[in-house]
Formats: C-alpha cells, structure tokens, sequence
C-alpha cells in the first residue's frame, strides 16, 4: 500500500512539473514584454490606443486623397495593394475598441483581387507568404513562427506589446489580428 502511495505521489510530481513548463509561446511573450518596448503604430495613422473619433478622421482624410475607400457594406476600410504583376491585393481592415472607444485590437482581410474559385494562382494558401513578407516589411523585428492547431496553420510574430497573428481561411482570404497584449482586455 505505501509503495502504490509513493508512485502515486512521484507520478503527480512529474505531472506537476511537465504541466508547469511553459510553452515556446509563452516564454516569447514573457520575454518581449520584459523588454518594456511599447509598440503601438498599426496601420496609416492607427495605433494602439487611438480614440474612435481620430481613427475616423485619418479614414476621412485618406479617403478624401483616394488612398483608401469602404468595403463591402461600408463596414471596413479598404485599402489596395499594388502588384507589379497579377493581382492587386484588397485589404480590408477594422479595429476593435474598447469600452472607452480607444483601439485595442485591430482586424484584417487579405485576398487577391482577382480571386475565383477556379484561379488557383489566387487562393489564400498563395496570398499567405505575400502577407507574411508585406507584414515583416511594415512592421519589421522578430520572425513569425508557425503553430499547428487542430490541423490549422497559424503564424505569430511577438514584438514587445504588439502580437501579430496570422491565418488562411482556407479559400480566398488570409485573417490577421493585430493585438495589444497589455491592454486589459487582451491579456
């Protein structure tokens, strides 16, 4: 009985300390945060923390100069990417605010414009690295790294505050979610 008791309990210790590992992940995280290196800047004039009503007024302003225009159902911005060949590339993007209408997260849509089931030049899985390396030229420093969840592909980029993370949606678009991970509402 009091060896059964002893494997028990060395079988709870080694179970305690697998489940007390962190992951690869969380040790990125951890480690970007410690930095104390406050990344805010999102997208032509967005950032982190911006109120509603700034973020409406640069919309204006860029629309009235044909840099950017609605989206389907005038419920995202829209914004072109120029290709030297093929396809422009349609980005549509939207932020998340939080109770204080101040911008917490930010939402966006990439697909060809060209895109049609039948073009396969043209599905999300060919959009992924064009976002990826369209993403690492704006926002530079750390690499994306990829997770296999449930058979899905998702890449992560982590710098100081900022999270990128990045997945296809299997057809036409590829969703990426910019976060503030030290915003209250985030963590």
């Amino acid at each position: 009985m009091k060896s059964w008791i002893n494997s028990f309990a060395f079988l709870v210790c080694i179970m305690t300390l697998f489940s007390c590992q962190q992951t690869e992940y969380e040790r990125l995280v951890q480690s970007e945060l410690a930095k104390n290196i406050r990344l805010d800047t999102i997208f032509m004039g967005s950032y982190f923390g911006q109120s509603s009503d700034e973020f409406y007024k640069i919309c204006w302003e860029l629309n009235k100069k044909g840099l950017i225009g609605h989206g389907p159902k005038n419920m995202n911005v829209q914004y072109r990417m120029k290709v030297e060949e093929g396809s422009d590339i349609l980005m549509l993007y939207y932020p998340v605010f939080d109770e204080s209408k101040k911008i917490k997260k930010m939402d966006m849509e990439f697909s060809y414009e060209g895109w049609a089931p039948w073009n396969e030049q043209y599905q999300a899985d060919q959009l992924v690295p064009v976002v990826k390396d369209s993403l690492m030229q704006w926002y530079g420093g750390n690499e994306f790294f990829e997770f296999d969840t449930n058979g899905e592909k998702i890449f992560v980029k982590i710098d100081g505050n900022r999270r990128i993370s990045m997945k296809s949606d299997g057809k036409q678009n590829v969703l990426v979610k910019l976060i503030d991970m030290l915003h209250e509402e985030n963590s």
